[in-house]
């Protein structure tokens, strides 16, 4: 007895003494100095009953109840209102309880107090309903201070006008915390912007994957709402075993589509986050869950909370929230409410708006020829033994011979190749990338060399994939116990491979470690530096991973992604760069764009998968279907290639599958180059047959006429239909054969 009276004091005093370890520092306390940037200025104090216009310009009109913070903006193109809270909300028949104030709400916060507890608030009750906001003119615009008094907590948020809509931002660099019992941990901004009534028809677009669309009022009620991380999750989450969570956001924004109205014009807008996207969460609710409302929203993480354990696997296990005492203040969080301009508002005009952002950026359009995109893997490591001691060894499955013979098979198709595995750790894991070391036993220097310059001539790029975030063996120079990235628990972060057949952790395989932050400047320097003139560099997870270390120098998720995205910046001076399906932070400095997925998630509460992050990218790099040969359903792979008018790509290696079935690439199954050269080169051929002209004609519409039948016009007047069923479709006087596309000259809209 006396032990387990023990061990329960013991849970709970290390549970209390980590939840404390937040409490007692301010807000200021935690942000470095050169974080800190002076207040905003406030202008006049502004009151009174009613809306009062706070800005204005040829095209919007922006007021504010002051009273409340209710905004209104008026877009006079569309003659539209747009309102960042519902009328009536008292009406509602379907909103209980907190929806109920939080329909009323401009900002959704989320709170620790000291037992490790995180509730949820809202500024309509705990804010404005105690005589706690402040609104001010600014520039332009106005400051709303929302004063949480009851928990010590007051927030700004800054709404201004511009040509394109409004901006909001939250000025965390402002926010005070002067009661130790609460700390903030996260803000959910203008939840109710724009939402849609249980009579509007239209959708919310959330860039899901390839891209996913959520018709207003859909009745899929049973499934609950939508919320997911920008870009992904902190990789420390790994459990015992994997979970499935859908396909990743890339890009930090949602669209908001409303059918025409009784005055005849479409309307919409792009809510995109400029700043602070990787502490970004997207929600999105149909209407029906909780209310009669459709609506979409980020919320942003402003301390990291984590559900930990202590004493796991006993009978006195117990868990609780750790709260991180490191603040995200080094950027505040903006959105930017941007409403289109033309006459139609649908996702393909979304996605032109957003490339063109993209354009402003930095990308540039590629070149109009479509390219085959190929994924050669050089050496793998195995098992091997000396004197019979086991130890690790680099065996080649394509030297850079067998490659340049398939680049000459393939040179009639204007390939881009990328090299996995081209040095001494293999294609899977290994040390962290910092130099050039060709792999001796697929050829070396010399080999590499060869191979380059016969690639150059024959006009093919080649980009080397050198991972420098992720590792699983340890040198002087990085490792594992000095230079990892750690967890809010102070314990390594370690990224796991898991069983296809039961999703539980693979403890055959290697650990992954996550590099600090703070020594990727100097690997990514010296591979830059190290890599001959010419070569071109695939960095792995640095263009779409983001992770938090708080290790002895702090890092947020946010400052990862600044880290990363300068690193690719400079290196992108002299080089090309190569991204797996990258995030939009590395996407203005990509010439190659692999990997994007084929569909959304596909959750039960959306209505329709679309190719919307295709669209965005199509006309400004060269972005490819995932491996063609390694999927169950190519030629579905090849369809959807036709659809979006992007690329293919295929994987392969020189050896046979037996070679490889005991190491870590056992996943390439249908990689063999002997039996996919043929069918590789006739799926080319008749994506090229299909797009022939295309590749730097915008695409003007993209619609879906059935569920699998699929209609796409480019500006040019060319329409080009493809069929994912299993019998054939009569459009018209033509005719889609199952599984098959048709190119014609559009005339008119489509008789399906």
């Amino acid at each position: 007895m006396k032990t387990k009276r023990f061990l329960r004091l013991l849970a709970a005093s290390t549970a209390v003494l980590l939840i404390l370890s937040v409490f007692g520092c301010s807000s200021a306390d935690s942000v470095q100095e050169d974080d800190k940037t002076p207040p905003m200025e406030r202008g006049v104090r502004l009151s009174g009953d009613g809306f009062t216009e706070v800005a204005a310009n040829d095209r919007f009109a922006l007021s504010c109840d002051t009273e409340n913070g209710v905004l209104l903006l008026l877009d006079r193109q569309t003659g539209r209102q747009y309102r960042s809270n519902p009328e009536n909300v008292k009406d509602d028949p379907l909103a209980k309880g907190i929806t109920r104030t939080n329909m009323s709400s401009q900002l959704l916060i989320t709170v620790a107090d000291q037992k490790g507890n995180i509730d949820p608030y809202n500024s309509s009750v705990d804010a404005v309903g105690e005589n706690g906001l402040v609104v001010s003119r600014t520039e332009n615009g106005i400051i709303l201070d929302y004063n949480f008094k009851r928990l010590g907590i007051n927030i700004p948020l800054v709404i201004t006008l511009s040509d394109e809509g409004i901006k909001a931002s939250v000025l965390l660099n402002e926010v005070q915390e002067t009661n130790e019992k609460y700390r903030l941990v996260s803000v959910g901004v203008l939840p109710y912007f724009g939402a849609a009534n249980s009579e509007e028809e239209g959708y919310v677009l959330l860039p899901d994957g390839s891209g996913a669309l959520l018709r207003f009022n859909n009745g899929k009620t049973t499934y609950g709402y939508y919320t997911k991380p920008v870009y992904n999750n902190d990789a420390y989450e790994s459990g015992q075993f994997g979970s499935n969570t859908g396909e990743a956001v890339m890009l930090p924004l949602y669209g908001m589509h409303y059918d025409a109205t009784e005055n005849g014009k479409e309307a919409g807008f792009v809510t995109l986050v400029s700043e602070a996207a990787a502490m970004a969460t997207l929600n999105a609710t149909p209407a029906g869950v909780n209310c009669s409302y459709n609506n979409a929203y980020f919320s942003f993480v402003y301390r990291t909370a984590k559900e930990v354990s202590v004493l796991s696997r006993t009978w006195a296990e117990k868990a609780f929230n750790m709260v991180s005492k490191y603040t995200a203040t080094s950027d505040n969080p903006t959105m930017e409410y941007c409403f289109l301009q033309s006459e139609t508002t649908g996702y393909t005009d979304m996605a032109r708006f957003v490339s063109d952002r993209l354009q402003q950026m930095g990308a540039t359009p590629k070149a109009a020829t479509p390219s085959l995109v190929l994924d050669v893997y050089s050496t793998v490591v195995k098992l091997g033994y000396t004197l019979g001691i086991p130890h690790d060894k680099s065996e080649v499955i394509t030297d850079f011979v067998q490659t340049e013979a398939i680049l000459q098979d393939m040179q009639a198709h204007n390939v881009t190749l990328r090299l996995l595995g081209w040095d001494e750790d293999g294609a899977v894991g290994g040390s962290v990338r910092n130099d050039y070391d060709p792999a001796s036993v697929a050829g070396g220097d010399k080999g590499l060399e060869a191979l380059f310059a016969a690639a150059d001539k024959m006009g093919v790029p080649i980009y080397l994939e050198a991972e420098p975030m992720r590792f699983t063996d340890g040198t002087l120079q990085y490792n594992a116990l000095f230079h990892a990235a750690t967890q809010i628990t102070n314990k390594p972060i370690k990224v796991y491979t898991y069983r296809r057949s039961t999703n539980e952790r693979n403890t055959l395989v290697d650990t992954y470690s996550l590099l600090s932050p703070q020594y990727l400047p100097e690997v990514v320097g010296d591979m830059n530096a190290s890599l001959p003139d010419g070569m071109h560099l695939s960095l792995g997870s640095l263009g779409q991973y983001t992770y938090a270390d708080f290790g002895k120098q702090f890092f947020s998720r946010e400052q990862t992604a600044d880290v990363a995205a300068s690193l690719i910046a400079q290196v992108a001076e002299n080089r090309k760069l190569y991204g797996e399906n990258p995030a939009w932070y590395a996407l203005p400095y990509m010439q190659v764009a692999a990997d994007v997925p084929l569909y959304s998630s596909k959750y039960n509460y959306f209505d329709e998968s679309v190719p919307f992050v295709q669209l965005v990218l199509r006309e400004l790099m060269t972005v490819s279907t995932p491996s063609v040969n390694l999927s169950g359903e190519p030629q579905k792979v090849f369809l959807r290639a036709v659809e979006t008018g992007c690329n293919l790509k295929f994987s392969f290696i020189g050896c046979s599958y037996e070679e490889i079935r005991d190491t870590q690439l056992n996943v390439l199954y249908g990689a063999e180059y002997a039996l996919w050269k043929d069918e590789a080169l006739h799926y080319q051929k008749e994506l090229e047959t299909a797009l022939d002209g295309l590749g730097n004609v915008s695409i003007s519409e993209h619609r879906m006429l059935t569920d699998t039948l699929v209609s796409v016009i480019y500006e040019n007047g060319v329409e080009i239909l493809v069929n994912y069923g299993r019998e054939a479709c009569t459009v018209g006087e033509d005719t889609v054969e199952a599984l098959s596309w048709l190119r014609r000259t559009q005339t008119g809209g489509a008789d399906v």
